[in-house]
């Protein structure tokens, strides 16, 4: 019998969510709060709004 455990599907997504990077918001949206991401020739705005929430628009 083999006793050695087979990694779930959770400790699988662990161990790719630490490989992710992350970045805070604040730090990614700067002093005025929103930052333009261009992705294959359009632009998307991501900004905090007043509620404390980000929102993507295009």
């Amino acid at each position: 019998m083999n006793d050695i455990a087979k990694p779930s599907q959770y400790t699988r997504q662990a161990a790719q969510y630490k490989a992710v990077k992350a970045i805070s918001a604040m730090e990614l949206l700067g002093e005025m709060h929103v930052v333009v991401i261009e992705h294959k020739g359009e632009r998307y705005e991501l900004r905090l709004t007043r509620n404390d929430k980000l929102i993507l628009t295009k």
